[in-house]
């Protein structure tokens, strides 16, 4: 039982760390404009997290244990962190859009006053 322990877990992260990886691709296509990045792939993310929270808790205990997992561990906290720093370059782009279309909104609603104003004078 515990070999298959030690080929499973190590499996199992190695799997968590390719969602990752690919959600990390994602993120990049978007911010150089090649894609877009979604709430599914927010949702797509937050699944691996999830499914890590049980092994993150007893990490220092399977590290010990487990010389392969130590290596694994370290690629996951490697890629949330790349994951924060891209989420929050995804949130200023989010950000700028809207400020963007708010900033359209108003001007079209100043061509509608004037518009509205013009077939006034008419």
């Amino acid at each position: 039982m515990e070999w298959v322990m030690h080929q499973v877990i190590p499996s199992r992260v190695r799997g968590v760390n390719q969602k990752l990886r690919a959600a990390l691709g994602k993120i990049a296509d978007a911010l150089a404009g090649r894609g877009n990045f979604a709430v599914e792939d927010v949702r797509a993310i937050a699944e691996p997290v999830r499914e890590m929270a049980s092994l993150v808790c007893e990490a220092d205990r399977l590290r010990a244990g487990e010389p392969d997992l130590r290596s694994e561990l370290e690629t996951y906290a490697r890629n949330l962190e790349e994951l924060q720093t891209g989420l929050d370059r995804i949130r200023c782009v989010l950000l700028a859009r809207c400020a963007q279309m708010e900033a359209q909104r108003g001007h079209m609603q100043t061509v509608r006053l004037w518009a509205t104003t013009w077939q006034q004078t008419r």
